[in-house]
């Protein structure tokens, strides 16, 4: 199960005025079938996922995006607007 401790929640501004509500969490997609699995699961959910590093960020729905990171270190992915249980979908991503 997450915990607190494991993941990162807060409130931003949307562009057009609205708040969106975030989740962070970190993820190890160590191997390229892990990151096409990985991708596929949030390809199926609705939202937009942007999964970084430091500043350099990508689409967590692109292959290409995700094969541009380095996989063998944890990532950040972050979650808008979450109208799904997307944590349980991708729990043996999770660090």
């Amino acid at each position: 199960m997450i915990t607190a401790a494991e993941s990162l929640e807060y409130y931003t501004i949307k562009e057009t005025g609205g708040i969106v509500f975030v989740k962070q969490v970190k993820v190890l997609l160590n191997a390229p079938e892990r990151a096409q699995k990985f991708c596929n699961i949030l390809s199926a959910c609705e939202g937009p996922f942007d999964l970084g590093r430091g500043s350099y960020t990508v689409d967590g729905k692109s292959i290409l995006g995700i094969c541009t990171m380095d996989l063998t270190v944890p990532l950040t992915l972050s979650i808008y607007d979450e109208t799904e249980n997307v944590l349980e979908k991708i729990t043996e991503f999770l660090v």
